[in-house]
């Protein structure tokens, strides 16, 4: 469990879990963990991003203002399901051959959104990390925890 509070000022935070070994360029992974926003009147900017070896974005959620929770920050208005200040369960099914998100759950419910979804950047060619990334320039509160990725049963 690792809690992050960032404080006011510029900069930002970019907390990383790799994978080991050499990243996956075929095959279809999970990708899981549980986070919360611990600073509520404070959110600005957060997002759970899952990148390639060169840093290209295969898909990212982030944690905006008004409990909302943005995919690939294409839905202003949120995907369904709103932040908590109480641990939530993510978890990303990514299907690399194909390069699509084929399904997000969030304490098991299925976002509001048409799978399977393009990845993010169409230049993504592998799975290789998974990066917690806060910016802006007020006090901002997080939580993250149970961090993996794995193959797909």
């Amino acid at each position: 469990y690792v809690a992050l509070n960032k404080s006011q000022g510029q900069g930002g935070l970019d907390l990383r879990a790799e994978v080991a070994g050499t990243p996956p360029k075929t095959g279809r992974y999970v990708v899981r963990w549980d986070s919360r926003v611990t600073s509520q009147s404070t959110v600005l900017f957060a997002t759970l991003v899952i990148r390639d070896s060169s840093g290209n974005i295969l898909m990212n959620i982030s944690y905006r203002p008004g409990q909302v929770l943005d995919l690939n920050d294409q839905n202003p208005g949120g995907i369904g399901i709103p932040w908590s200040d109480v641990l939530q369960s993510f978890e990303v099914t990514v299907d690399m051959g194909s390069k699509r998100i084929e399904r997000i759950l969030i304490d098991e419910k299925l976002i509001s959104v048409s799978f399977p979804i393009a990845f993010r950047q169409p230049a993504a060619s592998d799975l290789a990390r998974f990066s917690f990334e806060l910016g802006g320039t007020t006090g901002q509160g997080y939580a993250i925890d149970n961090i993996e990725i794995r193959e797909a049963p």
